[in-house]
Order: C-alpha cells, then sequence, then structure tokens
C-alpha cells in the first residue's frame, strides 16, 4: 500500500522569463535570461541570487489564502519545501521550480519550453529580506540598472524567490512531452499549457501540480547538464549563426556572462525623424560610463559618423521623452547622462585614427578556435589590453 504522503498535492513554481519585454528592465536584456543568473551563482561568494523579478501567487486556486497565510506567519521568508494544512488536506509547497521561456536574450531557444530547474533556498515577501541579503544577492546586472534609473523606484510589494541552484535541462519540456502538470484557473483546475504552447496563466509565473508520486517519477528520468559558455557560443554559432549575426551573438554571451548591463538593438528617432537601430548599450560596473557600440565586421571607418548619428539621436530621445524613452535609464533628472562611444571591429588602421579623434574607443575582435571550439577576444586597440575573452 502506498504511504499517504505519496499522494499529496505537491505545488512547483514555474517562472517565466519572457524576452520580449525584457527590453524594459533595471537589468537590461540579461535579467531576462537564465544563464546571466546561472554565471552569477557560479562566481565566487555567489551562492545564492534572487531569480527574476517579484511573483504572484497564481495556480494555487482554493489553496490560495491557506497558502498565502502560511508564507506571511513569520517576519521571516520561509525556507522550503513546506506542509500547508488547508482546512483539512494538507499540501506541499516545493523547494523544486521551473523556468518557461518564449525566448532568451542570449541564447535564443527556438521553441516555447521550460529549459532550466531551480532549488527555491526561500520564499518571500520583499520586505522580508534584509538590505544585505537585498544588496549581496542582487543579480549584477539589476543592481547596475537600479543605482542608474534616475525617477522613483518602484514600490516592493511582491513575492521574491531567492535560489541557491540552477541547472539547464538537457531536454526542455514542451507541451509535448512534459508531465502532466496541472493549475487552478477560474472555478476548476486545467492543464498548464494553453493555446500555440504558451502557459494558460499568462502573467509572471504559476504554481503548477501533480501528487508526489507523479513528481517523484519526474524527477527520476529529468536530465540536467552542466553550463559552459565557451561550448553555448561554439554551438550556438556553429548550428545556427554566421557573418555580422555570429558577432553579435557571441557578444551578447560574453556581456551577460560578466554581469554587465547589455540592451541591444534598441530603435531610435532623432529630431528630424530619421530612425535606425543601435547595436550596443552596455554598463560595465556601477563606476563606469555608459557605453554606446556600433559593431562592424570589418575595419570600417564609417562606422564614426554612425556612431555620431546614434549618441546625438539617443540624447535628443532622452531629453524630449525622459522617462518615457527607450533609453530611461539615462535620465539624469535633468538631461542624457555621458555616453562613451566604442566601435568594434576586425583589426586594422583606417577606422583606428577617425575613432580616436572624434573621442570613440575602438575594440578589435579576433577568433579563434581551442579544444576545437569556437571563441573570441576582444582587446582595445590602443593599449591591446584583452577587455573579455572567451576562456
Amino acid at each position: 500500500m502506498k504511504a499517504k504522503s505519496e499522494f499529496l498535492k505537491e505545488f512547483r513554481l514555474v517562472t517565466y522569463m519572457n524576452a520580449p519585454d525584457s527590453r524594459g528592465f533595471y537589468g537590461g536584456r540579461g535579467a531576462a535570461s537564465p544563464l546571466a543568473y546561472y554565471c552569477q551563482l557560479n562566481k565566487s561568494k555567489k551562492s545564492k541570487v534572487f531569480l527574476g523579478g517579484s511573483i504572484i501567487l497564481k495556480g494555487l486556486g482554493k489553496y490560495h489564502s491557506y497558502v498565502s497565510d502560511a508564507l506571511k506567519a513569520g517576519s521571516k521568508p520561509v525556507t522550503l519545501p513546506k506542509r500547508v494544512w488547508c482546512g483539512g488536506e494538507h499540501i506541499l509547497i516545493s523547494d523544486k521550480a521551473f523556468i518557461y521561456q518564449n525566448d532568451d536574450p542570449l541564447l535564443r531557444p527556438s521553441e516555447k519550453g521550460i529549459y532550466w530547474t531551480a532549488k527555491i533556498d526561500r520564499l518571500g515577501l520583499d520586505k522580508t529580506f534584509s538590505e544585505e541579503e537585498q544588496e549581496r544577492f542582487t543579480l549584477d546586472a539589476v543592481r547596475i540598472g537600479r543605482e542608474e534609473y534616475a525617477g522613483e523606484p518602484n514600490e516592493k510589494t511582491g513575492w521574491r524567490v531567492l535560489a541557491s541552484r540552477l541547472q539547464k535541462l538537457t531536454h526542455a519540456l514542451h507541451e509535448n512531452n512534459s508531465p502532466r502538470l496541472m493549475v487552478y484557473r477560474g472555478n476548476g483546475v486545467q492543464g498548464f499549457w494553453g493555446h500555440n504552447g504558451m502557459p494558460v496563466i499568462r502573467r509572471r509565473n504559476a504554481f503548477v501540480h501533480m501528487s508526489t508520486e507523479e513528481w517523484a517519477k519526474h524527477d527520476e528520468s529529468a536530465e540536467t547538464k552542466e553550463v559552459n559558455c565557451r561550448e553555448l557560443i561554439d554551438s550556438q554559432i556553429k548550428n545556427t549563426h554566421i557573418n555580422e549575426s555570429l558577432v553579435h551573438e557571441m557578444l551578447r554571451i560574453m556581456f551577460g556572462k560578466e554581469g554587465w548591463w547589455v540592451n541591444y538593438e534598441l530603435p531610435v528617432r532623432d529630431g528630424r525623424g530619421e530612425a535606425g537601430r543601435i547595436d550596443f548599450l552596455i554598463k560595465r560596473h556601477r563606476a563606469d560610463v555608459w557605453r554606446l557600440i556600433e559593431v562592424k565586421l570589418r575595419d570600417n571607418p564609417d562606422a564614426v559618423a554612425q556612431l555620431r548619428w546614434y549618441k546625438r539621436a539617443i540624447r535628443h530621445d532622452v531629453c524630449s521623452r525622459e522617462d518615457d524613452s527607450l533609453f530611461w535609464l539615462l535620465w539624469n533628472g535633468r538631461g542624457c547622462k555621458e555616453i562613451k562611444g566604442v566601435i568594434i571591429c576586425a583589426p586594422g588602421d583606417c577606422t583606428l585614427e577617425k575613432a580616436l579623434n572624434a573621442g570613440y574607443d575602438l575594440w578589435t575582435y579576433r577568433y579563434f578556435v581551442k579544444d576545437s571550439q569556437l571563441g573570441m577576444e576582444l582587446r582595445d586597440a590602443v593599449s591591446k589590453e584583452v577587455i573579455l575573452a572567451t576562456n
């Protein structure tokens, strides 16, 4: 006879990281990629990280009020897993979670699905985490974005997830190959997957449930793998991209891995109505200036004029639209913050002189192959100092 606990309803969080919304995030595009959180957890002295933004208690149905009361019972965040008594039956809030994506700013999975798992260290309201924890375990790129924002910070009222482990699934879960994940919605219970392979609960996250017995079967068969950024870059490039998109793909991963604030491909329009689209806007650390990057495959002095136009157009956009600008983090309350121009191109002499005369930095890139894997190195064209490289 099966133990009674095997028939418990076990609820697991599925949090969403939806790339199309990420250009408005405090932490830039990397804040919508689990890879950035994974790399942060693997840095020295970074044992935990707040996973994405706030979540809501959705998918719990009739158990919602019991779970909410149980989580709010103390003044500190709750350690999971946790059994909750719900007026006649126990349920289990698991410490295991999933991350659903409809895209990835750094890796670009091709289908909507669940690509990562996470272990929840603690779950609680924003105010229940100490200031020291908020500072220490926030994603580096998010901390940079919050400090740069000149407006009023958003009020913190949501639930936060502090994760201590992320793992990438060897085989992503999609509508046609996932276990029978269920959610409470409206007056009834239904499957997690809805139209077009997207969750039936669309906003932020959902708590999905099966019995503990069903979860045990899933956990036994699920496989995860270690993530290596060099291998990721090699795979992404060899299998999916060539030419200019190759350079952009590698740079996105390299910037995100370093914890830099990064945004890219943002549209901008100047005061005369002319439009364009930037390559990258980055900030490397708190004390650094904002850097606008124009990428060229070859030694190309035309990049200087393009970069000059982009900087002028961004300043116009920020000063005229302020907080409503797509570049809202550059608004300092009075005008546009300092922007340093950077050109990235293949080594050569044509661009260097024009870039230096314009006050721009020039970084050169070089591909290399190590252990049969493709890598890239960025150097300052003047000092020859290595800025970034895949190890």
